[in-house]
């Protein structure tokens, strides 16, 4: 593992940027820090990894009222790896609980959680449509948040490529939440990572995303390996998941074979979806290629209309100090710095 700086001081900075301090520890055993690293993020970490066990508390009273409720959901992301491959579940650091629901059974996950008093944000979350709701509540110090999900990624070129029924298939028991709680199966999750890792801009992508790949990909055997490897290459996610995988190697010393990237990449060429890799480097690529995804012309113009004209109450989120020259000036700025 290659972790920049001239002294403890800068390493400290970088593993706390890429939100490493939980696990230092765990970096101690593989060998990939020194003794007097680990002691000193150890200690930063501390409040940390006591936010994360009220985290995993609240994530306990949401996912059992759902299941006492008898509503379906998946746990994804980072609350599904907490509790599946990282060391303790507190080491794990995140802001929010994902879960996925069928899109029929939205209306009765959103009734169990206004019941555990959470309230969806009157701020815009964006100007482009979204295929998931952001829900917040306020415990004593600490905000909670849960994201809602019908659809594992909202970028075109992502859209609809599990549903419900099949991840539910290949779910793993997530007892640690609720004794019928369950969360998306270990392929299913790591391409899932991998869609996630570029399905935004570069502007942060913290190394946690890698090591969650690097401990999902050792948590599977070979057959598990090579069954995730073909998933990949049937949805068109063949080149995600070579990158992601790559990086996570080149980072962590991910055990990925070298054949097994290139078969990857190979297959990878031709699926549209591995566009994303470069597009989503700069914002104008990112933008361009999100708008050719989208399927047919209209839907083509409602993201450009969306993109260029979203909604009166997004723009005065982004310029609450308004313009004299009225809503239209506020418009043209946003068009013009963008």
């Amino acid at each position: 593992m290659n972790i920049p700086g001239k002294d403890d001081a800068e390493r400290l900075t970088w593993l706390g940027r890429h939100r490493l301090w939980p696990v230092a520890d765990f970096l101690l055993e593989r060998g990939a820090i020194s003794t007097g690293l680990a002691g000193l993020a150890r200690q930063l970490a501390a409040r940390q990894r006591q936010a994360m066990q009220r985290q995993l508390e609240e994530d306990r009273r949401v996912v059992s009222a759902l299941a006492e409720a008898g509503v379906p959901v998946l746990v994804l992301k980072g609350a599904l790896l907490a509790q599946t491959v990282y060391p303790a579940a507190e080491s794990r650091f995140r802001t929010d609980l994902d879960l996925l629901a069928e899109p029929a059974r939205i209306s009765a996950v959103e009734q169990v959680l206004e019941d555990l008093e959470y309230v969806r944000p009157m701020a815009v979350q964006s100007a482009m449509p979204m295929r998931q709701t952001l829900w917040t509540r306020r415990g004593g110090t600490q905000a909670f948040s849960v994201d809602l999900h019908w659809d594992l990624r909202n970028h075109p070129a992502l859209q609809a490529r599990f549903d419900f029924e099949e991840l539910m298939a290949y779910s793993q028991p997530m007892t640690g939440l609720h004794e019928q709680a369950a969360g998306m199966g270990r392929s299913h999750a790591l391409l899932n990572a991998s869609m996630h890792y570029f399905n935004d801009y570069a502007d942060d992508r913290p190394c946690q995303a890698l090591l969650d790949k690097d401990l999902l990909w050792r948590a599977m055997n070979p057959n598990e390996q090579s069954d995730c490897i073909e998933l990949a290459c049937e949805r068109g996610l063949a080149g995600l998941l070579a990158e992601s995988l790559a990086l996570a190697r080149e980072q962590f010393d991910t055990p990925v074979a070298a054949g097994q990237l290139t078969a990857l990449r190979n297959v990878g060429k031709t699926q549209r979806a591995t566009g994303l890799v470069l597009a989503n480097e700069k914002r104008r690529s990112a933008y361009w290629f999100a708008l050719m995804s989208e399927p047919g012309l209209r839907r083509k113009l409602i993201r450009l209309k969306s993109g260029l004209f979203p909604s009166a109450s997004y723009i005065r989120q982004l310029y609450p100090e308004g313009s004299r020259f009225g809503l239209m000036a506020l418009y043209l700025r946003r068009i013009w710095r963008s």
